[in-house]
């Protein structure tokens, strides 16, 4: 007895922690519960180093081995524990809701589960439910006391199994978690993520959609079922159920509400390209330096609301969504789902239509890389605006295509001749004569004749929202496939015959046509002036 109550507590300094619980079960005298202890210290079976008793480590398994033959004999089997707290739990029913308290005040240290009581708390439901349990070999007594204040430890049992497991399984099992409703779990699911488990009632009833006869249903059933507490308006998860209830959250009810949020961000995006601009609005919010980072029970992002005012008009559309709770001082963004959702627009680079956030230049460059890779035969460009990032997207053209890029005559602001120089004749000289460019524009202010973008192979043709050099930068932009028969009855034509037309029918129209050179030595003068 003394040895389980030992591999039970692990580590400690005085005999005392071991031998009071013999005591109480044996009905011996302390000292000769001490004696017995100080034999097994002889032979060398425990022993004190550094102030504290440790069992001989050869010896343990060993140990451990003798004492669960013994268990099996004496009934101190995780079955038979099961059956002494369903017993009890039967007898008095009132007792389920003390077995809750018991776990929420269980501590946890270097393997060790206990329960302190001070200065007479012991004399409680909970402390009485201790006793009882201690005559059972579930835990373990030890009492200590200093000048002014006494104190009384209870060790919940951890091997050879684990009692909390137990106690949390038949708990549960009572208060009927698995029987929850959807409804009940939205407001367990919102205390779950809140800081102490506690919110208040309005709190509550901002962030669902229920009426307010409907949510005092709601929170009554759930005080009944045992499950939270009501104080000064105030609902409270009870500490005991936290992990349990974590564990449940996220295995079973999470996983179904995150696949409805996302299937109705995903047709809201299908109806409203509005539903792209609040999610990315979400995500640079999510983004900020701002905030602290939840793990627990889901992956989240709390924000004092003070830290984005700038965005408080948004929020509530961004709630909408399901992706943000509005707990009144802060809100909370659920960032597992983000993550799923992000995840779900950069895999849409395989459907019709592509949603582009600004500044995610990773994102950019796996859609262009991916939309290069189905071209076939050639690649034809239309962009009025040239720059030296577009050269960057370029590079994912399979070298044995054919470019044709048709562009403005005017450069972009801030962007420097001698790099698009560079780039240009680098490209020329890669490609070996599979890459051509030619320069439309106003001849007084450069301007090209054309504003839309589009990317067009041999039988695939793509629109893009904004220059390609903007893609992935300063905004958000769309890419959306064009059908065949518009690449190939109005596109391509439109992109043809400005790339063939003569120049001799521009020039009435106060228009002009370069070719490389010719538009190197023009950028050229005109930077010089």
């Amino acid at each position: 007895m003394l040895l389980d109550v030992a591999l039970n507590i692990r580590s400690f300094y005085s005999s005392d922690y071991v031998t009071e619980t013999v005591e109480i079960l044996t009905g011996k005298e302390r000292g000769e519960v001490n004696e017995s202890w100080n034999d097994l210290a002889k032979t060398g079976i425990v022993f004190q180093k550094d102030y504290q008793w440790f069992i001989d480590q050869a010896r343990r398994e060993e140990i451990k081995k003798s004492l669960e033959e013994n268990f099996s004999e004496i009934g101190i089997t995780a079955d038979r524990i099961t059956d002494i707290i369903e017993e009890k739990i039967q007898i008095n029913p009132e007792k389920l809701s003390i077995y809750v308290k018991l776990l929420s005040k269980i501590y946890k240290s270097e393997g060790k589960k206990y329960i302190i009581f001070s200065d007479g708390e012991w004399i409680s439901d909970i402390g009485d439910l201790c006793e009882e349990l201690l005559k059972e070999r579930i835990v373990f007594r030890y009492s200590s006391s200093s000048r002014k204040h006494s104190y009384r430890n209870f060790y919940l049992r951890v091997w050879p199994f684990d009692v909390e497991e137990i106690i949390n399984k038949i708990v549960l099992k009572h208060l009927n978690v698995e029987g929850l409703s959807d409804e009940e779990w939205q407001v367990i699911s919102l205390l779950l993520l809140s800081r102490d488990l506690s919110h208040e009632y309005q709190t509550i009833k901002n962030n669902v959609g229920f009426t307010d006869p409907e949510l005092r249903e709601l929170i009554t059933c759930l005080k009944e079922r045992g499950l939270v507490e009501e104080k000064y308006g105030r609902i409270t998860l009870l500490q005991g159920l936290k992990e349990s209830l974590i564990q449940y959250y996220k295995l079973t009810f999470y996983p179904k509400l995150k696949s409805e949020v996302i299937s109705r961000i995903k047709q809201r995006i299908g109806r409203s390209m509005s539903a792209l601009w609040l999610f990315t609005m979400a995500g640079r919010i999510y983004n900020l330096p701002i905030g602290e980072i939840r793990t627990e029970p889901i992956l989240s992002k709390a924000i004092n609301r003070t830290e984005v005012k700038e965005f408080e008009h948004q929020l509530t559309d961004i709630k909408d969504l399901g992706i943000l709770y509005d707990f009144g001082d802060s809100v909370l963004l659920v960032g597992d789902t983000m993550r799923d959702v992000e995840n779900w627009l950069k895999g849409s680079i395989r459907q019709s239509l592509v949603f582009i956030p600004a500044r995610d230049y990773y994102l950019a460059r796996s859609i262009f890389k991916d939309i290069f890779s189905k071209c076939q035969e050639h690649v034809k460009i239309q962009d009025a605006y040239l720059g030296e990032e577009t050269f960057d997207l370029l590079e994912y053209i399979p070298p044995e295509l054919r470019i044709q890029i048709l562009t403005g005559i005017k450069l972009g602001e801030g962007e420097d001749p001698m790099r698009i120089f560079h780039r240009i004749d680098r490209l020329n000289a890669e490609r070996r004569g599979k890459f051509q460019i030619l320069f439309i524009g106003d001849r007084t202010t450069g301007d090209a004749p054309f504003h839309d973008r589009f990317i067009l192979s041999k039988t695939r043709g793509w629109q893009v929202g904004t220059s390609l050099k903007q893609v992935g930068k300063g905004k958000d932009t769309t890419v959306s496939e064009v059908s065949k028969v518009e690449k190939d009855e109005r596109v391509e034509p439109v992109f043809d015959r400005w790339w063939n037309v003569k120049i001799s029918e521009l020039e009435p129209r106060n228009k002009i046509k370069m070719n490389y050179q010719e538009w190197k030595d023009h950028i050229t003068r005109v930077s010089e002036t």
